[in-house]
């Protein structure tokens, strides 16, 4: 990440809680040119369940639409992780779809991508 081109560089976030190393949230493949991007959010399990993840997207929306002057942002989790879909969904992003075999796992298997998306205009009126 620190090695790429300036141009192709994205914000990454270390999460910490109560001290403590808790995992990292950022923006990725950002498109500058269309000003969209996605946001992922990794959190270790002793961690989760705690309201963490929801805050810190909080935080990266307003600091996407307001500093980065991005229009779009998109959240991916895979089909069937209950609380990594719940998270969009509390924070009023759309449902647009799901990404067939959209991820490869780690296993070497795909898996399907449920697709939320957040518009700066959601935000306001």
């Amino acid at each position: 990440m620190l090695s790429d081109p300036e141009e192709n560089k994205e914000y990454v976030f270390v999460i910490h809680y109560d001290g403590a190393f808790a995992r990292l949230i950022g923006f990725k493949d950002t498109d500058k040119l269309n000003k969209k991007t996605e946001i992922g959010y990794w959190l270790s399990e002793s961690y989760q369940k705690k309201g963490i993840i929801t805050e810190s997207v909080k935080v990266l929306l307003h600091f996407a639409f307001d500093e980065l002057d991005i229009n779009r942002i998109q959240i991916k989790c895979a089909v069937g992780n209950a609380p990594s879909r719940n998270i969009p969904r509390k924070l009023g992003f759309k449902f647009e779809g799901v990404e067939r075999d959209g991820e490869l796992l780690v296993d070497n298997q795909f898996t399907n991508i449920e697709v939320y998306s957040l518009i700066k205009k959601d935000l306001c009126c």
